[in-house]
């Protein structure tokens, strides 16, 4: 047991004071909800003696790591008393240097099963972060199914009124829809929350066929120092969307692919985001839009970055930005935008560009700038866009870039791997950045796994059962 504790230490994001607890699943939704009591808790340091979940949620304290054991743990959501506590939920909060760690006993085994009640008819928040702090969900797989269990529906790990929270190595399965989206179902939800990462997890399948775009891999509101990274999410309405007063977020080294509109960065419900950097992400096969930046005036984005991004077959566009703030303004650099009929579409008044350069456009060049709006231009060529006068101040963009075939590996195809973006030994993307670097995504680098964060279990214990190995 000795060895165990030591692996998960190493593990962990901290030094751990806690001990290592067992939980497996019960018979019923109902016993995986039952707190069994103290002397079930303190026996569950013996993978032989493990304990129900709620057991662990009541119970486990800061530096505690908690191992689901592999199986299905059916769970029940209720709206009531209080929609925005999860399904399984700690109640106790883990300390800097000492989170509270539950983990899957190897990645995906542990199948959180939620279970919709009440008015939750499509949505089930199965576990998460309700006013703790320093939690992390590790390695599980959430799936969801209707009340009466005859069809599925979404699942949810939320975040809510919670700091230092990481939600990690996970899957997230959802469904195709028709029941609407104001509720927001999503794979990962977070709310009123500060230092946020969800990192590494395979998001997928939250498509809501009117394309409401309220359906997505991760919906945030209000929230500071969110890092969304190395997460593959596809066949979503929305992948990632920052919906209202998201302030200094990263979206890093994320593959999104084939969905409706890959990342929104909204302004809504009076609440401006700021500080957004989107980088080395492959943004790719979008029905509609890979990028899209929305205002609600007078509420806008500032100190928006977009840098060494690949952006293929975005269908509407690569980017679409309505109007930005005046104060911090927008700048792209070092990525690939091959897309048609537009790769990029800036609405609102001119000269709101702080820095566009060593961008590599494909051959059919297409700006809008100031869209639907008087004044509307469209650039047709390189020359055209590098004498243009589009950034702030009057000055011309498009310093080191390229109109041309980055020349990627897989030269035609769905592309539906991250591999199949790396750039050939003569593509002109090469070197051809910011001070030498390759313009658009290091692909060795994008996507689950490129971390190195998987598999995240400890090795198996002699006294579990045969055949459950990391």
């Amino acid at each position: 047991m000795k060895k165990i504790v030591l692996m998960l230490a190493i593990l962990s994001p901290c030094l751990c004071i806690g001990a290592t607890y067992y939980v497996e699943p019960q018979a019923s939704a109902t016993l995986n909800q039952t707190d069994e009591g103290a002397t079930a808790w303190s026996n569950a340091t013996d993978s032989g003696s493990a304990c129900s979940a709620e057991t662990a949620m009541a119970r486990a304290a800061a530096g505690d790591t908690v191992v689901f054991l592999d199986g299905q743990y059916d769970v029940v959501y209720s709206e009531s008393p209080n929609y925005e506590v999860p399904a399984l939920s700690p109640a106790n909060s883990g300390s800097a240097g000492n989170y509270i760690t539950f983990i899957s006993e190897t990645q995906y085994g542990a199948n959180i099963n939620g279970i919709g009640e009440d008015g939750a008819a499509y949505l089930s928040v199965v576990a998460g972060v309700y006013l703790q702090d320093y939690i992390v969900w590790d390695g599980f797989k959430t799936t969801a199914e209707n009340s009466a269990q005859t069809g599925a529906i979404l699942p949810m790990i939320r975040i809510g009124d919670a700091d230092n929270c990481i939600v990690r190595n996970c899957e997230m399965v959802g469904v195709e829809h028709n029941w609407g989206g104001t509720k927001n179902p999503c794979g990962v939800a977070y709310n009123t929350a500060t230092n946020v990462t969800i990192e590494n997890n395979y998001i997928h399948d939250y498509r809501d066929v009117t394309n409401g775009t309220n359906t997505t891999g991760t919906t945030g509101y209000y929230s500071n120092n969110v890092t969304i990274k190395n997460n593959n999410i596809t066949g979503c309405t929305t992948g990632i969307f920052c919906k209202a007063g998201v302030d200094t977020v990263s979206i890093d080294s994320n593959f999104i692919n084939d969905n409706y509109i890959s990342i929104i960065i909204g302004n809504q419900n009076g609440q401006s985001s700021e500080s957004v950097i989107i980088d080395n992400n492959i943004i790719a096969g979008s029905s509609w839009l890979g990028i899209e930046v929305y205002d609600e005036n007078p509420y806008r984005t500032r100190g928006l970055i977009v840098s060494d991004n690949t952006f293929w077959d975005n269908f509407g566009s690569d980017i679409r930005a309505g109007e930005v703030s005046s104060s911090d303004l927008p700048i792209f650099y070092n990525n690939i935008f091959v897309s048609s009929p537009s790769t990029f579409e800036l609405s609102g008044v001119s000269d709101l560009i702080g820095e566009c350069d060593h961008n590599q456009w494909s051959a059919s060049f297409s700006i809008l700038a100031n869209a639907w709006v008087s004044g509307e231009t469209e650039y047709t060529s390189l020359a055209a866009w590098q004498s243009s006068g589009e950034l702030n101040g009057g000055g011309n963009p498009g310093t080191g870039s390229l109109a041309s075939d980055p020349l990627f590996v897989a030269a035609s195809g769905d592309r539906d791997t991250v591999e199949e973006f790396a750039l050939q030994a003569g593509s002109p993307c090469i070197g051809a950045g910011r001070s030498g670097t390759d313009i658009g995504a290091d692909y060795t680098t994008v996507g689950v796994d490129a971390a190195g964060l998987s598999p995240s279990a400890p090795d198996a214990p002699a006294s579990l059962t045969a055949g459950r190995t990391p």
